[in-house]
C-alpha cells in the first residue's frame, strides 16, 4: 500500500446533520479518481462525492501510474477524498512497477484462461489486505467500479453488490478488432473479446445491480444476464465548472481535446490528419486546430511543427478557455465504448459539433440540433466548414447547453445513483 496504513484509525464523521447513522458502503476503483479531468476520474470522482452524502464510504483504490505518476499527486488526492470518505486505501498496480510492465501481462494474457483486464489488476497484496478488512470490518455495499476488480468481491457477505459498467468491455475489444489493420492485434483484441463476454455471463449475474452510462450499454449488456437488474447512472458534467464566459470564439478555429495516448483518440487524431486535414485546408485555407491533452502521437507533433495552423499543447490544467475559444469542436472517434465525456463537456460549454456517430452513442443528442454527425472524410470537411461560415453553430451551442442542464448535471445524476441504492438496501432488509 502507498503510504496509508494508518486510515483505518481515522475517525469516521456522519453525513447527516440529523445524526443519523448511515450504511457502510465500500468502494472498489481501478483509479484514484482525482482531479476529476477524463472520463472514468471524472464520473467515479463525482458519483463517489454524492453517494458519500448519505453512505459511509469507505475507498480502496489502484493508483494507475500514467495519472499520478509520484508521492505529492497521490497525497493530494487521498487529502481530497478524506473530505467525503471515511478510510482510504491506495495500492499499486504489480505491472506498473517494472518496465514494459503492460507489455509482459498482455503476452501472458494470451497465454491466460483470463483476460488482461482481469490480470492487470491482479495483486497477492491487495487480496490479502480485502481478505482481512472483510474479517474487520462490516460492510452493507460492495461498489465494484469495473469488471476487472470482480475478484475482490468474493471476500465480503454484504447484502448488496453493485457492479459498474464504464463501457461494455467485451463490445470494446469486438469493436476495436475490427478497425484494427494489423493482423496480429486484430486477433488479440477479438481473443480478449472472447474472454470479456465470458466473464460477464459468468459473473454480472451475480451481483444485485449493474450500472451501465446509457441505454445502449444497458442493451448490449441484458444478451450477458439470465436475471438481474441493470440501471442507468449516465454520465455527466460538472455544470457550474463547464460553463461559457464571455470570452469570445476564435474565427476559423477548430478544438479536439482528450488524453491522446489513449487508443480511440489517438486513431481519432491520425485519422483527421492524414484523412481529413488535407482536404480541410483546401476547402478553407484558414482554418486551424489545437489539440489538447497529454501524449500526444509522434506523427501530430511533427505535422505540427511544419504546419504552424496545428498547434499541439500537451496536458493543460484548464481545457475550458481552449474550448471556449474555438468555433467548433471536432470529434471524429469512432471506437470505444461507455459514453465520451469530452462531448458532454464541450455540449455544456456551448460548442457546436461535429462528430462521428459512435462518439455520440449513449448521449440523447439529436442530428442538426445538438450536433452535426460526420462519418467520411468528405462529410467532416464539409459540415466544418458550414458551420465555420454560418451563424447557426451559436444556436447550438444554445440547445447542447440546455440538453446537459436537463439531463447531464452530475446533481441531478447523484440523486438518482442514490436513490437507486437506497431502494436496493430497503428491498435486501425485507427480503431478510
Amino acid at each position: 500500500m502507498l503510504g496509508y496504513p494508518e486510515t483505518s484509525n481515522f475517525i469516521r464523521k456522519s453525513r447527516d446533520r440529523a445524526g443519523l447513522i448511515h450504511m457502510n458502503l465500500l468502494w472498489l476503483s481501478h483509479l484514484l479518481p482525482f482531479p476529476p479531468k477524463g472520463g472514468a476520474a471524472q464520473r467515479s470522482y463525482h458519483l463517489i462525492k454524492s453517494v458519500s452524502e448519505h453512505f459511509n464510504i469507505d475507498l480502496v483504490a489502484f493508483n494507475q501510474r500514467k495519472i499520478h505518476k509520484g508521492k505529492a499527486q497521490i497525497d493530494s488526492a487521498v487529502v481530497e477524498f478524506k473530505k467525503f470518505c471515511s478510510d482510504v486505501h491506495v495500492f499499486k498496480i504489480p505491472s506498473d512497477t517494472f518496465y514494459f510492465g503492460n507489455s509482459i501481462l498482455a503476452i501472458k494474457s494470451l497465454l491466460s484462461p483470463l483476460p488482461y483486464n482481469i490480470n492487470w489488476l491482479f495483486s497477492p497484496e491487495v487480496h490479502s489486505f480485502v481478505k482481512n478488512l472483510s474479517k474487520n470490518k462490516q460492510y452493507d455495499l460492495i461498489w465494484c467500479d469495473t469488471i476487472s476488480l470482480i475478484p475482490y468481491v468474493k471476500y465480503f457477505n454484504a447484502k448488496v453488490s453493485i457492479l459498474n459498467h464504464h463501457n461494455i468491455e467485451s463490445d470494446t475489444m469486438f469493436r476495436r478488432s475490427e478497425n484494427e489493420s494489423n493482423l496480429f492485434k486484430k486477433a488479440y483484441y477479438k481473443l480478449e473479446g472472447v474472454k470479456l463476454q465470458k466473464t460477464e455471463k459468468k459473473y454480472c449475474n451475480f451481483f444485485s445491480l449493474n450500472v451501465t452510462c446509457s441505454e445502449l450499454d444497458k442493451y448490449r449488456l441484458q444478451s450477458r444476464l439470465l436475471s438481474g437488474k441493470i440501471c442507468i447512472i449516465p454520465n455527466g458534467v460538472d455544470t457550474d465548472y463547464f460553463k461559457a464566459t464571455a470570452r469570445p470564439q476564435k474565427p476559423n478555429s477548430l478544438i479536439f481535446a482528450g488524453t491522446l495516448s489513449w487508443y480511440p483518440n489517438k486513431q481519432a487524431v491520425l485519422f483527421f490528419i492524414d484523412k481529413i486535414w488535407p482536404l480541410l485546408k483546401i476547402k478553407n485555407p484558414l482554418v486551424h486546430i489545437s489539440f489538447i491533452g497529454k501524449d500526444p502521437p509522434e506523427r501530430l507533433i511533427q505535422l505540427s511543427k511544419k504546419c504552424p495552423q496545428i498547434k499541439v499543447t500537451g496536458f493543460v490544467d484548464d481545457v475550458r478557455p481552449y474550448i471556449e475559444e474555438a468555433s467548433v469542436y471536432v470529434c471524429p472517434i469512432m471506437d470505444g465504448g461507455g459514453t465520451k465525456l469530452k462531448i458532454l463537456d464541450a455540449l455544456s460549454m456551448g460548442k457546436a459539433i461535429v462528430a462521428h456517430p459512435v462518439a455520440c452513442e449513449g448521449i440523447d443528442v439529436r442530428e442538426n440540433e445538438e450536433v452535426l454527425f460526420a462519418e467520411t472524410p468528405e462529410q467532416f470537411v464539409d459540415k466544418i466548414d458550414f458551420l465555420l461560415s454560418n451563424d447557426f453553430r451559436f444556436s447550438m451551442g444554445i440547445k447542447g447547453r440546455s440538453l446537459i442542464e436537463r439531463l447531464y448535471s452530475y446533481k441531478q445524476i447523484g440523486k438518482t445513483l442514490i436513490t437507486e441504492l437506497k431502494s436496493l438496501t430497503a428491498d435486501m432488509a425485507q427480503e431478510g
